[in-house]
C-alpha cells in the first residue's frame, strides 16, 4: 500500500504528485506545468513512462476533458453524456450516473477503449470518495484512488506558489 498526495491546478495546467510508503518514503515525486519534471523516483517508478502514464491518467481524472465538445446525449438509461475530442485523435465519453456519481471512458483514435475512470459516493462538498481508474492498452494497470482529505484552495492562497 502506498499513499499518493496529488494537487491540481487545471487553470494553470498545473499536477504536482507524490507518491510515498505509509512510513514516509517517497517512491515518485513529479509536477507538470507545460512540461514533465520528475523530481524524484525510484524503481520501479522510474521508469519515464511511467511519469508519462500516471500524469496523464491524473490529468485525465481531475482535469478538464481535453478537446471540444463534439456531441451530447442520454444513454439508454436516460443518464447524460458528453462527447469531447482531442488534436490527438482521443474521445473521451463522460457520462453521470447516480449509482457512481460520474464516469469516463476514452477511446484512443481507433476507436478502441484505452481507459477508464469512475467515481463513487461523494462528500458533502460533491467530491467523490473513492476514484478507480483502468488502462486497458499497454501498460495496463489499475488505481484505487480513496479520499482521506481534500481542500479547496483559492488562487490567492499562498500554499499554491510552486
Amino acid at each position: 500500500m502506498v499513499l499518493g498526495i496529488v494537487l491540481v491546478d487545471p487553470p494553470r495546467e498545473m499536477i504536482h504528485s507524490v507518491i510515498m510508503t505509509v512510513e514516509g518514503f517517497i517512491l515518485f515525486d513529479a509536477r507538470y506545468h507545460r512540461l514533465l519534471t520528475v523530481n524524484q523516483a525510484v524503481a520501479p517508478f522510474d521508469d519515464p513512462e511511467f511519469a508519462e502514464k500516471i500524469m496523464a491518467d491524473i490529468k485525465l481524472i481531475f482535469s478538464p476533458p481535453a478537446g471540444r465538445l463534439i456531441d451530447t446525449g442520454a444513454l439508454d438509461n436516460g443518464f447524460p453524456v458528453c462527447r469531447y475530442r482531442d488534436e490527438k485523435g482521443l474521445t473521451s465519453d463522460v457520462l453521470a450516473n447516480r449509482d457512481f456519481g460520474w464516469a469516463i471512458n476514452q477511446y484512443d483514435s481507433s476507436g478502441h477503449l484505452s481507459r477508464q475512470v469512475r467515481a463513487y459516493s461523494r462528500n458533502a462538498e460533491g467530491i467523490p470518495e473513492r476514484i478507480e481508474l483502468s488502462r486497458h492498452q499497454s501498460p495496463r494497470y489499475g488505481l484505487k484512488l480513496m479520499l482521506l482529505q481534500a481542500e479547496r484552495l483559492s488562487s490567492n492562497d499562498k500554499r499554491l506558489n510552486y
